[in-house]
């Protein structure tokens, strides 16, 4: 395993090179968001959080999260930016959508937009006090409710117990795969395109799993195989510490035991490890992201399609990224076309925390043309938290979503920060806006 640390001298230099729009680079912010590259959404002592993020075809950007939270209760939250970063008041009321069916609040985690543009968009609700169940929703592309889904837009459900959902995919007939958990297991539901339960998934539509040995599970993320199966990624408590785990479903939602024997891949990083996003490469290698308690560092792993971990990445399948000061976290991950992986999260630099991308070679090493040093990092006005990454498709722009601190702590802004790809690099030839299953993003805590 590789440990990449950020030279101190590096990060400080960093943090302070700004890029004029005539003269930007590869990870630099794009002025033409906004003029800066940052901008946030929110409403004094509300709290407003990105969770998840998605590119329409006209380069709109959408952002799942948590929209106006007054103390514990808080809005299934959708916000959407015009392709200059502007709010575009044309979606739900004044550029966001909220909803809120339960009781004690509810929040959206991930989001795709299907081929149609239609929205899908997957989180949690409190119905009373200490219960959660599955939420999902599927929007008109102007934030109204599809009743052509479930008759209006909203599916709800649990396993039997609290149950959360944090991530989905969708895949190319239409259907919706939904991944979060359940008590102490990773939970799965397959949606037809009306929004009832597939029976061709597990006889009625649900499932759960849990890896052999594990007494706590965390579904985080989900990705399809262009053949159909499902790769799942979460977090498994084994022996008292925690690892990442990978599981592999066959499309009839049966575990896939051709996967490292049992269906399952359970590995750390050398301390207590955790899984929050995974991405399949085109040659069918499983490129997981997450964060490890080693050096508290960003993680990213490579798996073959066998579920073993990947020895021509940096020699055992893993790496890790240390920006020094510790608290650093991963919770996204993208491929770039040129097969290059893209972490984002956030970085604890001299005890303030903030935005922070980190970019692998194919072989597991940094790449060094990106912000010139492997690695880009966005200050806030305060502490900022990444959670979630996308890449736009039609002018070659990375993203980041999370949230910013407000003045106080009842008080935080939904934030999204833009950056400079370079033309050739980002995606793969063929490229067509608004084919399923293509790109995804995770979710936070």
């Amino acid at each position: 395993m590789r440990n990449i640390s950020a030279h101190i001298c590096l990060i400080v230099l960093a943090l302070f090179v700004t890029a004029s729009p005539g003269d930007t680079t590869d990870g630099d912010l794009d002025p033409s968001w906004v003029g800066t590259g940052l901008n946030w959404i929110g409403a004094s002592d509300q709290i407003f959080i990105g969770f998840g993020v998605a590119i329409q075809c006209d380069n709109r950007v959408l952002v799942s999260g948590v929209v106006n939270a007054s103390g514990e209760q808080g809005a299934f939250g959708i916000v959407r930016f015009n392709p200059d970063g502007g709010s575009d008041l044309t979606f739900g009321g004044n550029s966001v959508f909220a909803f809120n069916p339960a009781t004690y609040g509810a929040a959206a985690r991930d989001i795709a937009v299907q081929p149609d543009q239609k929205i899908v968009a997957v989180g949690g609700m409190v119905p009373f006090m200490g219960g959660w169940d599955v939420i999902v929703l599927r929007l008109l592309s102007d934030g109204s409710f599809d009743t052509s889904f479930s008759g209006d837009g909203v599916v709800s459900y649990d396993f039997g117990e609290p149950s959360r959902g944090h991530a989905l995919a969708l895949q190319n007939d239409g259907k919706v795969v939904v991944v979060g958990s359940t008590g102490s297991s990773i939970a799965v539901a397959r949606l037809t395109t009306g929004g009832s339960f597939d029976t061709t998934f597990s006889g009625d539509g649900m499932a759960t799993f849990a890896a052999p040995s594990a007494t706590e599970m965390e579904g985080w993320d989900v990705a399809l195989q262009p053949d159909g199966k499902i790769v799942i990624v979460g977090t498994a408590v084994i022996g008292g510490g925690e690892q990442v785990a990978v599981l592999r479903l066959n499309t009839n939602g049966s575990i896939d035991t051709a996967f490292h024997g049992d269906g399952w891949s359970t590995f750390d990083f050398g301390a207590d490890s955790v899984g929050h996003a995974v991405v399949i490469q085109p040659d069918g290698r499983i490129v997981v992201g997450g964060s490890t308690d080693a050096s508290s560092a960003m993680a990213v792993a490579r798996l073959v399609t066998n579920g073993n971990l990947d020895a021509s990445f940096s020699g055992d399948g893993k790496a890790i990224f240390d920006f020094l000061w510790g608290g650093d976290e991963g919770w996204d991950v993208a491929l770039q076309g040129d097969g290059k992986i893209l972490v984002a999260g956030s970085a604890t630099i001299d005890g303030d925390h903030l935005f922070a991308l980190v970019r692998f070679q194919t072989d597991g090493t940094t790449d060094s043309t990106f912000g010139g040093y492997g690695y880009v990092t966005a200050r806030y006005a305060r502490d900022a938290f990444g959670y979630a990454l996308a890449l736009q498709p039609n002018d070659l722009k990375i993203l980041v979503a999370g949230s910013t601190d407000g003045s106080t702590v009842n008080e935080k802004y939904m934030a999204v920060t833009r950056h400079i790809g370079i033309e050739g690099t980002i995606f793969a030839d063929g490229f067509e806006c608004g084919v399923a299953g293509v790109w995804s993003s995770s979710v936070g805590p």
